[in-house]
């Protein structure tokens, strides 16, 4: 059913494998996890039953992560949010989406952030923190704890490691 979107992914993500701008690595990952969550949703869909109700938890996670990618800029985006829109209880809910996926949803949600924090300042003449408010971080001390847990460096560490590849 989500064929058409998972051959436009695909030509992208090839594209940037082929590509050699210095924020290819990055280009791909989010390409990967897009394309991820659109087989997960795809299989979910056409995949035969081989447990009672394994098919439907298969196809709410990978709603959950499609959504995810796309609402990552969503600064009230959490486990609070995604089980009431999908009326799971929260611990159901994150024990599903950690079955499935082998991370907790904050966890995702922090990497599709710092993620895309990565590809603004990569692709955009745009302040730290800016890119972290706009990939819905709420707050800096937040923004650069998860930053740093999440890649080893600091933002300014990590930009200043970009320029000295650049030159």
């Amino acid at each position: 059913p989500y064929y058409r979107d998972i051959d436009e992914c695909f030509r992208q993500l090839s594209r940037e494998a082929r590509g050699k701008l210095p924020q290819r690595d990055n280009l791909i990952y989010a390409k990967l996890i897009q394309l991820t969550a659109l087989l997960s949703r795809s299989l979910g869909l056409t995949a035969q039953v081989t447990a009672a109700g394994e098919v439907g938890r298969n196809r709410v996670i990978s709603e959950i992560m499609l959504y995810i990618t796309q609402q990552y800029s969503d600064s009230e985006l959490g486990l609070d949010t995604l089980s009431r829109l999908l009326g799971f209880t929260k611990p159901r809910l994150a024990a599903e989406f950690k079955r499935f996926t082998g991370i907790a949803i904050s966890r995702y949600i922090a990497l599709n952030r710092v993620q895309n924090v990565i590809l603004r300042l990569r692709t955009q003449d745009v302040n730290i923190l800016d890119a972290a408010l706009e990939c819905g971080f709420g707050s800096s001390s937040g923004f650069y704890k998860t930053f740093h847990e999440i890649t080893g460096k600091t933002p300014s560490e990590f930009v200043k490691s970009e320029f000295e590849r650049l030159k």
